[in-house]
């Protein structure tokens, strides 16, 4: 079996805490005993792509310090890494469709041994087609069932990844989630939309943004399948696809939890992560997010180097963390 693969680099700056890169200045720098504290940071160039884990690919970023033992010294220089998420800025009012309906339609006579039965279908619709994590899909569905056998319904949302590598590419589906809808008997028909119970609510999960623009080796999209399952005869599918992004539509921000903000600028520290969130200055009202581990992806594998000692290698797996908001409906419906 052969196996393709392939790497780019987004980002590798450099800072000297303490001393200069092979003493080029002559000097001797000697660290002294003791805890020492050096303050240091870098700006992220903003086409960077967001952080993602999977199976057949990655994006990571990471800081790695290293204390140099000097030159002559047979021990080796102590190393430690530390995985941090970024997350990339796409801005669902900036996308041509997001604020359009999604509508799609099946339907199939099903036979029963040589007679011929009635029509089983649907017609589905989905209200806008862009969405941010944390918030609900709202939609309506009408069902329909003339045959003589039982009906079932279901919607998933499901994220295709497409990984490139040397002319090459290979397409992973997953399923974050299954949405049941109602059963139909024979002859019955039904109305089914989204509400804010558990029953009937299908929320966007903590997930990487669509497309994963930057990066050129992996692409991410997102779709609603709608399913039918006619019992011991046929399946009816039909897709409707989706933008996810990072910043809301407008219009959807009040409901989200913004529209209370009056700084153009407004930093916000979250929880132990020391996250800092910047609203743009084009958004004052932009509801702030808080940020929740990915699902469905794959940890990102321990940053290890054979030459170090335990004690300073990354053990840890990493979870990427995504900007995700919460729908006021949702609150006052869990109250």
């Amino acid at each position: 079996m052969t196996h393709y693969s392939d790497e780019e680099a987004y980002i590798q700056e450099k800072v000297y805490l303490f001393g200069y890169d092979d003493n080029s200045d002559g000097n001797t720098y000697t660290l002294p005993t003791g805890k020492h504290i050096y303050p240091f940071s870098f700006v992220l160039p903003e086409s960077l792509p967001s952080s993602l884990t999977h199976k057949h690919g990655q994006v990571k970023y990471y800081l790695e310090a290293t204390i140099s033992r000097g030159q002559g010294i047979t021990k080796p220089n102590y190393t430690c890494r530390l995985q941090f998420s970024v997350n990339a800025i796409l801005d669902l009012n900036n996308e041509f469709g997001a604020q359009h309906e999604g509508m799609v339609s099946k339907e199939k006579n099903v036979c029963c041994f040589c007679c011929k039965s009635g029509p089983v279908g649907f017609d589905f619709k989905i209200f806008k087609s862009g969405f941010v994590p944390g918030e609900v899909v709202k939609f309506h569905a009408d069902l329909f069932n003339h045959s003589t056998r039982e009906v079932s319904t279901v919607v998933d949302l499901v994220q295709d990844m497409k990984f490139h590598a040397m002319g090459r590419s290979k397409s992973k589906s997953v399923q974050i989630i299954t949405l049941e809808g109602p059963k139909l008997k024979p002859s019955e028909t039904k109305e089914w939309k989204s509400d804010f119970d558990t029953t009937a609510m299908l929320r966007i999960p903590s997930v990487p943004p669509s497309r994963l623009d930057g990066c050129r080796i992996i692409e991410v999209t997102y779709y609603l399948k709608v399913k039918m399952d006619v019992k011991d005869a046929v399946t009816l599918k039909e897709y409707v696809p989706i933008t996810i992004g990072t910043i809301p539509l407008r219009e959807d921000f009040a409901e989200l939890g913004g529209g209370e903000l009056g700084d153009s600028q407004v930093e916000v520290t979250m929880e132990s992560d020391l996250t800092t969130v910047i609203l743009l200055p084009n958004y004052p009202d932009l509801p702030p997010p808080t940020y929740e581990e990915a699902i469905t992806l794959s940890y990102s594998e321990p940053l290890e180097d054979d030459d170090l000692p335990p004690e300073y290698m990354s053990v840890v797996k990493f979870i990427p963390k995504y900007a995700t908001y919460s729908p006021r409906s949702a609150h006052v419906q869990q109250k």
